[in-house]
């Protein structure tokens, strides 16, 4: 996936409390390797339990709604690190992998959230750059997320943000749904 993308540190304090869960977070790999990219399990695919799992399946459904509608694939994923690599790195590496957005078209976009660095980035298909752009998806992490996770409001932020972006997409021409996608996620 081609991107163009803006990444922005998060100014909040992140601790798990007593009902929390943790998932399997990845382990700390050496200086210089690359840490495994989680398989794609949906849209929506959080390592650290910030979302409970009614407030994923939401989020699940009102994206794969998205992508039926419109046909752009948009994903989420919530991991603790992306250390060694910087944000920038991993996210291109997930969005590749995962393959989000249709071939040809490359209309997917990547929310990543890394909750212990404090940062989060949102990728973008050259597909929709002339929508989403810097610009755009810096408001909507400065205006809409970062807001909300001062907050400790995380899933607040997370859902907030992701309806702006679909919103974004929304307002503008892209091809129809029945356009081949370039890959299929998995569907809960």
């Amino acid at each position: 996936m081609a991107v163009v993308a803006i990444v922005a540190c998060v100014l909040f304090a992140r601790q798990p409390s007593q009902a929390e869960t943790r998932v399997s977070p990845l382990s700390a790999t050496a200086p210089g390797v690359n840490i495994e990219i989680p398989t794609s399990t949906g849209r929506v695919v959080d390592q650290t339990a910030t979302l409970s799992n009614d407030q994923a399946e939401a989020l699940e459904r009102k994206l794969k709604d998205f992508e039926k509608r419109k046909g752009s694939q948009v994903g989420v994923l919530i991991v603790p690190t992306t250390l060694p690599e910087s944000i920038e790195q991993y996210s291109l590496r997930v969005a590749n992998q995962w393959k989000l957005g249709r071939k040809n078209i490359d209309d997917g976009v990547l929310l990543t959230i890394a909750m212990n660095d404090r940062k989060l980035r949102i990728e973008v298909g050259y597909g929709l750059v002339a929508v989403l752009d810097d610009l755009s998806a810096k408001r909507i992490i400065d205006e809409i997320i970062v807001p909300q996770f001062k907050l400790r409001n995380f899933a607040e932020g997370v859902s907030e943000g992701v309806d702006r972006i679909l919103e974004t997409i929304d307002a503008a021409p892209v091809p129809a749904t029945n356009t081949l996608h370039g890959s299929e996620l998995p569907h809960k």
